[in-house]
């Protein structure tokens, strides 16, 4: 498992690979919701186009769900999934359906190009520094 934060001061990019578990997941969202950002939370990208196994209940991403829905919100964030498999898009479905909130916006994508357009339309900008990428 190999789950790594990029913190950016209005929001966090999580980049996953390998073999990912529920357990990694939940500790990665409670890291990422205790980070202190300078501008606030205002966005998550969470790019899983480099996971080889998803073994994440469906509980799971309920509890995940619920924790993006009840996070104290400052402004409205946005969060977007990079979801290239079938089994990744359905787990996340659900976790898109039972997050949403008037003050959380989500939205799950096929690859990081499409990530990259939905935050620009939402006026949400970054740089991605993972693997040279800028």
């Amino acid at each position: 498992m190999s789950i790594i934060c990029e913190y950016k001061p209005n929001g966090v990019i999580v980049w996953h690979s390998g073999v990912i578990t529920e357990k990694d997941l939940i500790k990665a969202n409670k890291d990422l919701y205790s980070h202190k950002y300078d501008e606030g939370l205002q966005f998550q990208l969470l790019d899983l186009s480099e996971v080889v196994e998803f073994d994440v209940s469906h509980e799971a991403m309920r509890r995940l769900a619920d924790m993006d829905r009840n996070a104290k919100k400052e402004k409205i964030q946005f969060a977007c999934v990079v979801a290239p498999t079938a089994d990744i898009v359905a787990k996340s479905t659900l976790w898109e359906i039972i997050s949403r909130e008037d003050d959380f916006e989500n939205k799950i994508v096929h690859n990081i190009e499409e990530a990259i357009l939905w935050f620009e339309s939402k006026r949400i900008y970054m740089n991605l520094c993972k693997d040279g990428l800028v």
